[in-house]
């Protein structure tokens, strides 16, 4: 199936004809959808403007994120099946039926500077998470240790990242694609 995120709803693409999910037909909390992430069973995670849902086998299951504004802007699976997700610019964990914000762990914090600032999540070629941050900054979580890496090039203006992460499947690299320059992350 081909999945694709709209502000009129979810579609799904099944080789022959489309199917739309909105808030009339389904249980997806909102109409405007953000991202998705294939949860590796044959189901989809679906970010959305009020929240996150998890759809498999015609069953849509909630996953409410506790923050201000509740829009999940993305999201990430890892092939261990823990989740993460950003919204209002904070990363989140998803653990024992609990989303943790990670931006209370210590490592997080660089010289005083409260994490905040997030809009792109993938699952690496290793597994693991890599997300952005305000600075030129990305974070690696790697057995709840955090790796920072800095790129003096995608310094932006305020605190705000924006670039956004994607992995190339074939070749295994990691692409950052900013408002000032492109970067491959050797993976």
């Amino acid at each position: 199936d081909v999945w694709a995120g709209t502000q009129h709803g979810l579609l799904r693409y099944d080789g022959i004809s489309w199917n739309q999910f909105n808030v009339s037909n389904s249980q997806i909390p909102s109409d405007t959808v953000l991202s998705i992430a294939a949860d590796g069973t044959g189901g989809i995670y679906v970010g959305t403007q009020q929240g996150l849902v998890h759809f498999a086998n015609g069953i849509w299951d909630e996953y409410w994120i506790n923050t201000i504004s509740n829009a999940v802007s993305a999201l990430c699976v890892l092939p261990t099946g823990k989740k993460y997700c950003i919204s209002g610019n904070d990363v989140y964990m998803y653990e024992n039926s609990t989303w943790i914000n990670t931006s209370q762990f210590a490592d997080l914090t660089i010289l005083g500077e409260v994490f905040s600032g997030a809009s792109s999540i993938i699952a690496t070629p290793q597994g693991t998470p890599l997300f952005n941050g305000p600075q030129g900054r990305v974070y690696e979580v790697v057995q709840n240790k955090t790796n920072v890496f800095y790129f003096p090039i995608l310094r932006n203006i305020g605190n705000l990242a924006e670039s956004l992460l994607d992995t190339d499947e074939i070749t295994g690299e990691i692409w950052m694609v900013n408002i000032r320059a492109t970067n491959i992350i050797e993976s």
